[in-house]
């Protein structure tokens, strides 16, 4: 299975993220962070294949984060959430090197196929989308 770290300030999100994601057998939830820092080290520490995590998530954001986390050798994906679905977010999410953005109202049709449209690409990143135009 694909192990993924969530980053979420909203426990209940991370909450309900993780039972959405526990439905899948080739999806499995290794960590969930409530802070960028947090994810950052979780991120380190677990080594996930992927990580979701939230574009206002406290302490840096979640575009700074990404930003670190793609710096290190071997990165994981990464996939942005955000509650505003707006072009300007998306463009500064993929400028620090996101592989999808989804909109938080969409997470629950959307992310499973998202994660495993990019995890089925050939390692190391090549073919993944620019934009989160992943077919379903």
């Amino acid at each position: 299975p694909t192990r993924v770290l969530l980053a979420d300030e909203n426990a209940d999100l991370l909450r309900s993220t993780a039972r959405l994601l526990s439905t899948s057998a080739d999806v499995e939830v290794v960590g969930c962070a409530s802070s960028s820092l947090d994810a950052l080290r979780e991120t380190d520490r677990l080594h996930p294949e992927l990580v979701v995590i939230d574009i206002a998530i406290g302490d840096l954001d979640g575009v700074e984060t990404t930003r670190l986390i793609k710096t290190e050798p071997d990165p994981p994906l990464v996939v942005i959430t955000t509650l505003y679905d707006e072009s300007r977010y998306r463009a500064t999410a993929e400028a620090a090197g996101a592989d999808a953005v989804v909109a938080k109202t969409e997470l629950g049709t959307r992310l499973l196929p998202i994660i495993r449209a990019l995890t089925s690409r050939a390692p190391g990143g090549a073919g993944v989308p620019e934009h989160n135009d992943v077919s379903e």
